[in-house]
């Protein structure tokens, strides 16, 4: 916020005393100022250009200090604003009560425009976009100057020993607060500039630096994984870009970096994949940023992942069905022991035409929250199915058994007449689906409880009884005595079809 009327022209006086302690008093030395790490902060803040290049000095007069301000993580999760505070070091107060005032107004993050690195770290970290409404660093150290060691230019420390230590001199820190829903974080981020005459730069954290070591690395034992977190270090004065987590086999004689997707997230947890179940590993971290890799962290007590659980795959379908229609294979997924359904998994139907053909792909879908999937096949003929599933860390690869289902041929059956004198004849006919051209039909006669053949055709392309001309069958069958007489029409089974048999019609013979 702006400062007050009252605060400005006291500022004014203590500027102009200011400038004078300037010109006179060596500035204090480029190196890590002696209260930092200070309470309350959880990160740093690294200084940006319009370009999105990192800056480590600038005007004290130039509004904004700089056109982007980036802290190294997250403050507090859910926040989605964040501004830029000065305050006055002050080596007689608590850090919470050094002299602070607001220097920009607050941003809104994740960006939507900016140079392409800045969009990208405000994704993870808040950011702020300065202004040339931005107070400037003079305007806050006209108002709370930090430049005499003898205590004369420190008409607003807590005390009157406020500046009497030089370790503070021309020092001031910058923070960074986040906010959402109107309440700002009580942690922050923070940087100090060191100021000479008309200029600032940046002495915490040191810029070029790569970052700490991480800290309370631990591992807990999945299937054939491991989740690996960790506590984020310092990021030695340029955000964390990412993680490079290793592991060992070996007791520690040996590492080797596990997904380099690490490399480029700043999650504090990720899981190490394809480890072998059963085998003890240690593990340890370091964090990366645009200066390198920075050291390794202490290794993780020993993790031994788990072995994948045994799983079941029973796949159900109908035995047989008509030539043409749809079939639904089933298939439950199910861990072997529990007998619990295995959701959300990919399963892949396979096919083949016999025990001799080879197995087809035929489509893949994914588990049912009860373990359960299907997929609909249309029957041009014989098939045999089975699924399969790959397996994944939770759960073994299985297998489900073979189903053979038929697709048995269509027959159309028709008589040419319902009624007849005893001793005359009938022409049964048909078409046969699939046609089968150059194949037998066979007319069947109920006696009794069985089936007798009294003729047979050839499928062929015909005039038929009811003068339509088909690719069909027709039989002619005498009917010699009087009564009722139920006729079929059948087919034999090919080497991909199952055998057809048609619907009976009935003929009386008065």
């Amino acid at each position: 916020m702006k400062p007050s009327k009252f605060a400005t022209t006291l500022g004014a006086v203590a500027a102009a005393t200011a400038g004078l302690l300037l010109a006179l008093a060596p500035a204090a030395s480029a190196t890590t100022p002696v209260y930092e790490p200070v309470a309350g902060s959880v990160g740093t803040i690294a200084f940006y250009d319009a370009s999105g290049n990192q800056i480590t000095s600038g005007s004290i007069t130039g509004a904004p200090i700089a056109a982007y301000f980036v802290a190294s993580n997250e403050l507090h999760a859910g926040d989605t604003q964040a501004a830029l505070f000065a305050s006055q070091p002050n080596p007689s107060a608590n850090v919470q009560l050094w002299n602070v005032d607001t220097l920009s107004s607050f941003t809104n993050y994740p960006l939507a425009s900016g140079p392409a690195n800045i969009q990208t770290l405000s994704q993870t970290h808040p950011v702020v976009s300065g202004a040339a409404t931005d107070l400037t660093l003079n305007d806050f150290i006209g108002e709370f100057p930090n430049s005499d060691p003898t205590g004369i230019g420190c008409a607003y420390a807590q005390s009157a020993a406020g500046c009497t230590n030089t370790d503070y001199q021309n020092l001031y820190q910058l923070r960074i607060k986040s906010a959402g829903g109107g309440i700002q974080s009580t942690s922050y981020a923070v940087a100090d500039v060191l100021v000479s005459g008309s200029t600032w730069s940046q002495v915490y954290p040191t810029v070029g630096s790569t970052p700490g070591t991480p800290t309370d690395v631990s591992g807990t034992a999945g299937y054939g994984s491991a989740a690996v977190s960790w506590t984020a270090p310092s990021d030695g004065g340029s955000a964390i870009l990412g993680y490079d987590v290793q592991y060992s086999s070996t007791g520690g004689v040996s590492w080797v970096s596990a997904s380099p997707s690490f490399h480029s997230s700043t999650s504090t947890t990720q899981t190490v994949s394809g480890l072998a179940p059963g085998t003890s590993y240690l593990f340890r971290v370091a964090g990366i940023n645009a200066n390198g890799t920075g050291s390794y962290s202490t290794a993780s007590s020993a993790v031994v992942p788990l072995a994948p659980r045994a799983s079941a795959l029973m796949a159900t379908a109908a035995k047989s069905l008509a030539y043409g229609k749809s079939v639904t294979v089933a298939a439950t997924l199910s861990d072997k022991v529990t007998h619990a359904g295995i959701s959300g998994k990919h399963v892949t139907l396979y096919d083949r035409t016999s025990s001799k053909a080879a197995w087809k792909a035929l489509k893949t879908v994914t588990t049912s929250a009860s373990g359960k999937a299907a997929v609909a096949v249309t029957l041009h003929s014989n098939l045999q199915f089975e699924y399969r599933y790959a397996g994944e860390a939770s759960h073994g690869a299985v297998t489900s058994n073979v189903l053979s289902v038929t697709a048995t041929q269509v027959i159309v059956i028709h008589s040419s007449a319902s009624s007849i004198k005893h001793g005359k004849t009938v022409k049964i006919y048909g078409t046969v689906l699939p046609t089968g051209t150059g194949q037998k039909v066979s007319v069947q006669e109920l006696v009794g409880k069985s089936w007798k053949t009294v003729g047979t055709a050839t499928i062929k392309r015909q005039k038929m009884p009811n003068g339509k001309t088909a690719t069909g069958y027709v039989v002619t069958v005498k009917l010699s005595k009087a009564g009722s007489y139920h006729l079929r029409a059948t087919k034999a089974a090919t080497s991909t079809l199952g055998a057809g048999i048609s619907a009976s019609v009935t003929v009386k013979a008065k």
